[in-house]
């Protein structure tokens, strides 16, 4: 498996993706992304609809910009998330951000993935009809 760092030097690469894991107040996890995919072993779930992780600027010794406060927006058409936020909570909820390049034609991970942020969450800042949006801090 390349490295991230050789995938970065490449002409063409493959398509990078964040990797949202979120261990709620109870234990359960959830596990979210931008496509539905496995990774570290899990189905991740299409939920992430947008997220303030490309202000981070990788540079070429893999060093990154620090980043406080995450904002995730994500699907709840479903009202799924609404659900387990009346019934558990996201408050305190520890979420875990990866991230790797995929290939998306074959649904694989193609490189070896690292931690780009780490944080708890506090309560949702908005929930309406299609989306819940939630802050975690480092």
């Amino acid at each position: 498996m390349a490295t991230i760092n050789q995938v970065k030097q490449l002409a063409e690469a493959d398509t990078p993706l964040l990797f949202f894991q979120c261990v709620l107040p109870s234990g359960d996890t959830e596990y979210w992304s931008t496509h539905a995919l496995a990774f570290n072993g899990q189905p991740y779930s299409a939920r992430v609809l947008e997220h303030n992780l490309f202000d981070l600027q990788l540079s070429a010794d893999d060093a990154m910009d620090g980043i406080s406060q995450l904002s995730l927006t994500l699907a709840n058409a479903d009202s799924a998330l609404s659900e387990l936020n009346a019934a558990i909570g996201f408050k305190g909820a520890q979420l875990t951000v990866y991230f790797a390049f995929a290939d998306l034609q074959s649904l694989t991970i193609t490189t070896e993935s690292t931690v780009l942020f780490r944080g708890l969450a506090g309560d949702p800042d908005e929930i309406v009809e299609d989306t819940l949006k939630l802050s975690f801090k480092n």
